[in-house]
């Protein structure tokens, strides 16, 4: 063009080993072979599939039942929605990471499904796993975490009054309790079992 520029047609070639020959008037120019690279780069647009997990508590007995909710969403172009009427599993793992249980479901409308499992009264107890796979679509971020064992939900509370004297060593000390049901009532004629602990404190100066 009028400022010297030189312009190559597209095509699907790579590599061009270029020789050039300039002619002005009653000049020639000749430059060097020039090497080029070239390549058709297109932007390539990514699509994420995520899947999301919900239990009602975060720590179970054996036996018990676990209820869920998982949400599925599409994020495309920085633009996130819901996955609806999608096929989805959900499966339980134990704490060696064995599947024990598997369901089959269909996202609603809002992209989400849930259900239930039950936990087996017997085997080893420690953190169990839930994870959501789609059947379509490889779902991230799709595992659930849950604890499970032996333990006794607790009925009452114990307090007790504070002490606001000042005593000295062999003096004799009385420090009243209360136990108290959750439901309100005290509890009467129970066994107390107790632990005093010393501790030595020392004087800053």
């Amino acid at each position: 063009d009028t400022n010297g520029n030189i312009f190559f047609k597209k095509n699907s070639k790579y590599y061009y080993n270029v020789r050039v020959q300039a002619n002005h008037e009653n000049e020639t120019a000749y430059f060097n072979d020039g090497y080029i690279y070239g390549r058709n780069q297109t932007k390539k647009e990514t699509t994420n599939y995520q899947g999301f997990l919900f239990t009602d508590r975060s720590i179970y007995r054996p036996g018990q039942t676990v209820y869920f909710k998982g949400i599925t969403i599409k994020t495309e172009n920085k633009t996130s929605e819901v996955l609806p009427k999608e096929s989805v599993y959900v499966l339980l793992y134990n704490v060696n990471g064995e599947e024990i249980n598997r369901l089959e479901l269909v996202t609603n409308e809002y992209g989400s499904a849930s259900g239930e499992f039950i936990l087996p009264n017997d085997g080893l107890t420690g953190q169990f796993r839930i994870r959501l796979l789609g059947k379509k679509h490889t779902l991230n971020n799709s595992d659930s975490y849950f604890s499970v064992e032996e333990y006794k939900r607790p009925k009452f509370e114990t307090s007790f009054n504070p002490v606001t004297e000042t005593f000295k060593v062999n003096d004799s000390v009385t420090v009243k309790g209360l136990a108290q049901a959750y439901a309100g009532s005290n509890i009467t004629d129970a066994k107390v079992v107790y632990r005093v602990h010393r501790k030595v404190e020392y004087p800053r100066w």
